[in-house]
């Protein structure tokens, strides 16, 4: 079994508050969550507005297959239109 974790972190120029900031990473961990079957949750950063960190995990038989579904995660993380992709880091277990 192999799990792999990527974390990704954000810049959310336009939330000027914490309610905004919740409005735009629950969209974004809907949608990850949703398209990929994944898990997706707030790690870090939780009290800031425009800064937001999410750990993306999913389980696999194959390492090479956990690895394709977390890239394909970075990919259209890094095309959201309302958080700019600052910082990724992927691993196995």
């Amino acid at each position: 079994m192999i799990i792999g974790v990527v974390t990704l972190e954000f810049h959310l120029p336009m939330c000027h508050s914490l309610k905004s900031k919740r409005f735009v990473t629950k969209s974004l961990k809907e949608r990850l969550s949703n398209k990929f079957n994944v898990s997706v949750a707030e790690v870090d950063y939780t009290d800031m507005w425009q800064r937001t960190q999410l750990a993306v995990v999913t389980v696999s038989n194959q390492k090479r297959h956990a690895n394709e579904i977390l890239t394909r995660v970075i990919n259209l993380a890094g095309r959201e239109s309302e958080a700019v992709l600052i910082r990724t880091d992927m691993e196995f277990l």
